[in-house]
């Protein structure tokens, strides 16, 4: 650890469903990748509620606004975060996010 930060052009947080399976001591947490939801992407300064669309199980991921153009990720690297779609969005009056993972 060399305690440096770790930055982001672009971070995309998308909403996706989850299903969770417990079985002790197992637990597995599976996602349904392809089809399409909500998503926000950060860059420059500035939050864009977008979609995230994955047409099939083998195709790739992209955003688009919801008018369906496509959204202009920032040249650079790219963080996804991927939450539940029950978990909690928090948006202070100081302009910071948080998101909460919540396991349906």
């Amino acid at each position: 650890n060399n305690e440096e930060h770790i930055s982001a052009d672009n971070v995309v947080v998308i909403l996706m469903e989850h299903s969770y399976f417990r079985n002790p001591p197992s637990e597995i947490i599976e996602l349904l990748v392809s089809g399409s939801g909500p998503a926000y992407a950060f860059r420059d300064g500035e939050v864009h509620e977008v979609r995230w669309n994955i047409p099939a199980t083998d195709s790739v991921l992209f955003l688009t606004y919801p008018d369906g153009t496509p959204f202009p990720y920032k040249p650079g690297n790219t963080w996804y975060q991927v939450i539940g779609t029950s978990s909690n969005i928090l948006e202070p009056e100081d302009g910071s996010w948080r998101f909460e993972f919540l396991i349906p």
